[in-house]
């Protein structure tokens, strides 16, 4: 495994660690951090052919999906079956960066950001998604009518 692979899981590991989670010192962190910004400007083209391109505009994908619970669902069985996707589904697919849930300040409704490195590695998850275990989970406790999802092309 290369040294961009080893960061890359270190990312997504520290991504999934749970709030109050043991920290690393100040001095490991920050050294992992800068190695990783640096290994971050070689990119995978948007065209999907799998080279690499220096910091690449518009390779970063968020993908946003709003929904509610379905009527009866408990809150604490819906936050497991999140936490259960986060920790099983997500952070194995090529190209995932971040993924965090939300909840609407009124109560009334939820959203998941994920973060991908490119369109093809959002759409790939989202034909993964359809055969997965936790997310069939997931999706039986959401109102499917309220469901929305988006993707966006950073600019940066």
């Amino acid at each position: 495994m290369d040294r961009y692979s080893e960061l890359e899981d270190l990312r997504r590991s520290l991504a999934m660690l749970p709030p109050g989670a043991p920290a690393l010192d100040r001095e490991a962190a920050m050294g992992l951090l800068v190695e990783l910004q640096s290994k971050q400007g070689q990119r995978r083209s948007p065209d999907g052919s799998g080279r690499e391109v220096a910091n690449a505009p518009g390779v970063g994908v968020i993908e946003t999906l709003t929904f509610r619970c379905a009527e009866g669902v408990d809150e604490s069985a819906f936050l497991a079956a999140d936490r259960r996707v986060q920790t099983e589904f997500v952070p194995n697919l090529p190209g995932f960066l971040r993924r965090t849930t939300a909840r609407r300040l009124d109560g009334e409704g939820w959203i998941v950001v994920t973060l991908w490195e490119g369109p093809s590695d959002a759409a790939e998850a989202a034909s993964l998604a359809a055969a997965d275990p936790a997310v069939q989970a997931l999706e039986s406790l959401i109102e499917p009518g309220s469901v929305l999802v988006g993707r966006f092309e950073t600019l940066e």
